[in-house]
């Protein structure tokens, strides 16, 4: 049958204090993972949604094109983006260091 679930997973770590950051190796290791390095001048830190579907036959295409009617336009994102600026991040990715590390944003 179908299924159906949504939930708040808690703050993006970009906007979370260093101090409340995991300090095993292999966990910083797995959430350094899931930032990304600054694209087009912009830094979205850990920021991203995931979608994930399971099934058989479905409309792989028919998807897609539902989801990318989804996507904020060019105006809608410039919004976003001045809105962001509000709260700025906590922290920041160095990815000059092998492996990356995080950097407590100061001023």
């Amino acid at each position: 049958g179908k299924a159906f679930s949504l939930r708040e997973f808690g703050m993006f770590w970009a906007a979370t204090p260093l101090k409340y950051w995991p300090r095993a190796p292999h966990e910083l290791a797995e959430l350094t993972a899931d930032f990304s390095p600054n694209v087009e001048g912009i830094d979205w830190g850990d920021r991203r949604q995931e979608i994930v579907m399971i099934g058989c036959e479905m409309d792989r295409e028919g998807i897609s094109r539902v989801l990318d009617g989804c996507l904020l336009s060019d105006a809608e994102m410039q919004e976003y983006q001045e809105a962001a600026h509000s709260q700025p991040d906590l922290v920041r990715m160095d990815f000059s260091q092998s492996p990356p590390r995080p950097r407590r944003v100061t001023g």
